[in-house]
């Protein structure tokens, strides 16, 4: 997939499918002296005092102090408070006469209501510093890119030397079933993402629910990634040179790995491609659980003895 946009969009999206359900069952989460509110509204009141206040989709009154408060889709109005800080992100900021904001109000899509008599000592700053923030979060993110493709460089040569045979197999099964390949991809990860919604919706559960989205999703389609890696490296190097081969493949992963993530670069095709490595995966472990093998032997006889790697 494009690998950890695809990695974080399938944890989000169990998040997605689990945060509505819990922010109806308790829109308001108190931990010290930070606050949460979701999907409600809330009064903080005069002469108390917090570090954070933060609300989503919903409206905050705020008459104490606050250091810092941070709305998305929300409103927040304050009343006679208070605050050293304000983040907004689509949302609507309120200060009446008897506001102070010691500090800056950092907004996105935002609109900001001040009345005569408010003060902000500090900018209104629309986009968050976007273009400063730019110079630092595009290197760190190429940095993190690199060593993303170093570390699945590193734990493809693994595997192609530990479970070469598996590795095989699951490469006879992309070769010989694309099609059921993929849609057991796609089948996959949605399977997985709802039994784990599931579980922590119960919240006895809970525990189980996130090691499975955390722990257990992350490693199936991390070695999706790699499977398909490797099989497009044999690929390609079948291309070059098709008499040549080696059972293990070594120069497969390397190879693969490496066009995969040029490939990956391209929105959504990473994505589209990793299925087919996931959907492997997922076939083998549900053919082994039904006494079966993931792919006839013969078949990943035959692709060793044809690939160069």
């Amino acid at each position: 997939m494009n690998r950890i946009t695809g990695i974080v969009s399938a944890m989000l999206l169990g998040l997605l499918i689990l945060v509505p359900v819990a922010a109806a069952a308790d829109p308001f989460y108190e931990d010290g002296r930070v606050i949460v509110s979701v999907g409600g509204d809330i009064t903080f009141p005069a002469g108390e005092t917090a570090d954070s206040l933060i609300v989503v989709e919903g409206t905050a009154t705020i008459e104490g102090d606050v250091k810092s408060v941070y709305v998305v889709n929300g409103t927040v109005n304050l009343v006679g408070s208070r605050t050293d800080g304000i983040v907004a992100i689509a949302s609507k900021v309120n200060l009446d006469s008897g506001s102070v904001v010691a500090g800056d109000i950092r907004v996105i899509a935002t609109t900001v209501d001040q009345a005569a008599g408010s003060t902000v000592e500090g900018r209104i700053n629309n986009g968050l510093d976007l273009a400063r923030a730019a110079l630092f979060i595009g290197p760190a993110l190429f940095i993190l890119y690199i060593g993303f493709v170093i570390a699945a460089i590193a734990a493809a040569l693994l595997l192609a030397g530990l479970a070469s045979r598996q590795v095989r197999s699951a490469e006879a099964l992309i070769s010989r079933e694309p099609g059921t390949a993929f849609l057991a991809g796609l089948g996959g990860l949605i399977a997985i993402i709802v039994v784990a919604t599931l579980a922590i919706v119960t919240i006895v559960g809970i525990p189980l629910g996130l090691g499975i989205l955390l722990g257990f999703l992350p490693v199936v389609a991390f070695a999706g990634y790699l499977v398909t890696g490797i099989w497009l490296g044999d690929w390609v190097l079948r291309q070059v040179s098709p008499s040549r081969a080696q059972e293990r493949p070594y120069l497969a992963a390397l190879v693969g790995i490496l066009a995969l993530s040029v490939v990956t670069l391209i929105p959504f095709v990473g994505g589209l491609v990793s299925f087919l490595g996931i959907g492997a995966v997922v076939l083998m472990m549900w053919r082994t659980l039904r006494g079966g093998t993931g792919t006839p032997e013969r078949s990943a006889q035959s692709l060793a003895g044809s690939t160069v790697s």
